[in-house]
């Protein structure tokens, strides 16, 4: 892996904190855009495998060391945290930086540079399996940034229907349940 885009990594997590804030209904938009554009090097890097015509095998095993690289950068950073209370906050916020910025940010990257989603696909999809292996991730999807964007239009919790629809639960089930409790009394 190129050092350059290992170092681009450990940047793109230096902002997750600051755009975690900023992921609101009126602020999401501009926020999404900026940093869009802030990280369009690191998106043309991340991607150029997806737009190679290269072999079927050797463009998946690229995206899966990208993949892992990018779990391993949020993980190593997470770890240096000593105490587990904040640990585990930031396994939460890198995960809804992951689903509202940065997978978004790459299918959006590569939608508007190069076409059509399909290819870029095996990328989001080998970066969401690396985050699952890692202490700190958890399941996460790629969402594209309409998606989420046209989320905040309707009256729905964006939590509730990332549960609903990722994990195929009702709006009732265990997950939400406790995710409520969770919000209500901490």
């Amino acid at each position: 892996m190129e050092q350059e885009m290992l170092t681009a990594m450990e940047n793109l997590f230096a902002q997750a904190q600051q755009k975690v804030a900023e992921f609101g209904k009126d602020t999401y938009e501009q926020s999404f855009h900026d940093f869009l554009e802030k990280n369009a090097e690191l998106w043309k890097t991340m991607t150029a495998p997806c737009a190679s015509s290269g072999e079927e095998d050797g463009i998946r095993q690229k995206c899966e060391e990208i993949a892992k690289a990018l779990a391993g950068e949020a993980d190593k950073k997470r770890s240096v945290e000593k105490k587990k209370s904040k640990r585990d906050r930031m396994q939460l916020e890198y995960n809804l930086f992951m689903v509202s910025y940065v997978l978004p940010a790459i299918k959006e990257y590569y939608k508007e540079q190069v076409g059509p989603l399909k290819q870029v696909d095996v990328l989001t999809e080998a970066i969401c399996r690396e985050w699952a292996k890692y202490p700190s991730g958890g399941h996460i999807e790629a969402a594209d940034y309409e998606s989420i964007k046209g989320g905040f239009k309707t009256k729905l919790c964006f939590v509730t229907t990332a549960v609903c629809t990722g994990l195929h639960k009702s709006q009732d089930c265990e997950e939400i349940v406790l995710m409520k409790k969770y919000r209500d009394d901490y």
